[in-house]
C-alpha cells in the first residue's frame, strides 16, 4: 500500500499509527493515510513551528511556544510559553516533554500533561551534563540520557523517571561512547561502540553482546528477545551497498543471522518482524533466518528511505 505525500526532506513533520502530520506554509496539516475522511488543516500562531506526534496526541512548538492537539485538531492545552529556547519536544501516553537550553547553556527537561499541568522541570538535577536524547517509554515514564562534560574519560549516565520528577533508576556508563537507548516492557537495552546492554527493569546489566566494528541499523521487539540489525562498520561509512549484515537476539537465544545486503541497497529496516531492503528499482522482504519472503517491483525510482512507523517507509 503505497501513496505520495505533499512535504519534502526540509519540512517538519511526525508519523504516527494515526497517520502524519506536518507543517507547511505555517498551516498544520492531518493525514490519516487511510481513507482521508479525517483529514484536517490549521492555522498556526506564527512561524517557525515544528510538530511531533504520539499516538494519542499531537504537539507543536517553537523556540518559545508550545501547545498539545487531539487528533481532530482541537487544542488540548492554550499555547504555553518559555523564556529559554525549546529544542525538541518528545510525546508519551499522557504527558509530553520539552528539552530547553537558556542563554548559558544550561539544560531544563519539562514534563507537561497534555491537558497543560506543568510539572517541576528538571534542571538542577542536569547540572553539569550535556543531554545527548531523551523519551518517553511504557506510557508516561521518562529517560534522559546524559553525558557529564566536566570528566576526562566520557561518562554517559541513563536516568529514568517516573510521571513527576522521582527518580527511579540509573544506568552508568564509563569508556563506551552511547549510540541508542532501546526499550520494552521489562528491559533496558544500550548500545555502545564495543558492547550491545541489556538492563533489568532495576537498571541491573543482565547480559551484554560484544558488537565492536558494527553498526546498529534497526531493532525489533519479538517474542524471543530483542533483535538487531546489524551493518558491518566499514560497510556503514559507505553506505549499505554490498554491505555485510548480521541480526542478533538480546537476550542470546539463537545463532546470529548473517544478511548480504545488495549491491544497490539504498537502506535496509526491519518491520513487523521482516528484514526490508530498499533498492532504487524493488524492495526486498527477508524473514529474520534470512530467507526471502517477498520482492516488490517499484512504480519510480527512489534515492531514499527512512522509517516513519514500526509498520511504514518513506522513500523519496
Amino acid at each position: 500500500d503505497a501513496r505520495s505525500l505533499p512535504f519534502g526532506p526540509g519540512d517538519s513533520y511526525s508519523f504516527s499509527e494515526r497517520g502524519v502530520v506536518y507543517i507547511l506554509d505555517n498551516r498544520l496539516y492531518y493525514d490519516d493515510l487511510a481513507r482521508g475522511k479525517a483529514n484536517w488543516m490549521l492555522e498556526l500562531t506564527g512561524s517557525g513551528f515544528r510538530v511531533t506526534a504520539g499516538a494519542d496526541f499531537i504537539v507543536v512548538y517553537s523556540d518559545n511556544l508550545v501547545q498539545a492537539l487531539d487528533y481532530q485538531g482541537q487544542p488540548r492545552t492554550t499555547y504555553l510559553e518559555f523564556n529559554s529556547q525549546i529544542l525538541e519536544a518528545r510525546v508519551g501516553q499522557n504527558m509530553f516533554a520539552l528539552l530547553r537550553q537558556d542563554a548559558v547553556g544550561n539544560f531544563a527537561i519539562s514534563m507537561i500533561s497534555s491537558s497543560g499541568e506543568q510539572l517541576t522541570p528538571l534542571d538542577e538535577k542536569l547540572a553539569g551534563n550535556y543531554i545527548l536524547d531523551f523519551g518517553y517509554y511504557g506510557g508516561d515514564k521518562l529517560w534522559v540520557m546524559m553525558m557529564n562534560t566536566s570528566t576526562n574519560a566520557p561518562v554517559t549516565t541513563i536516568n529514568t523517571y517516573e510521571r513527576d520528577d522521582t527518580l527511579t533508576g540509573m544506568i552508568s556508563i564509563q569508556d563506551e561512547l552511547v549510540t541508542g537507548v532501546y526499550t520494552n516492557a521489562n528491559h533496558f537495552y544500550v548500545s555502545g561502540v564495543y558492547n550491545l546492554h541489556m538492563y533489568s527493569s532495576s537498571r541491573r546489566e543482565e547480559c551484554s553482546l560484544l558488537t565492536f566494528g558494527w553498526q546498529v541499523l534497526d531493532h525489533f521487539d519479538g517474542e524471543g528477545g530483542h533483535s538487531y540489525f546489524l551493518l558491518r562498520g566499514q560497510d556503514a561509512q559507505r553506505g549499505t551497498a554490498g554491505g555485510e549484515g548480521r541480526i542478533i537476539t538480546l537476550p542470546e537465544s539463537q545463532a546470529a543471522v548473517e544478511i548480504r545486503f545488495p549491491e544497490d541497497c539504498l537502506d535496509a529496516f526491519i518491520q513487523n518482524g521482516k528484514v526490508v531492503m530498499v533498492m532504487p528499482d524493488r524492495v526486498r522482504v527477508l524473514n529474520l533466518d534470512g530467507s526471502l519472503a517477498q520482492s516488490v517491483s517499484l512504480d519510480i525510482p527512489v534515492e531514499a528511505a527512512f522509517e516513519a512507523t514500526d509498520s511504514r517507509l518513506v522513500l523519496e
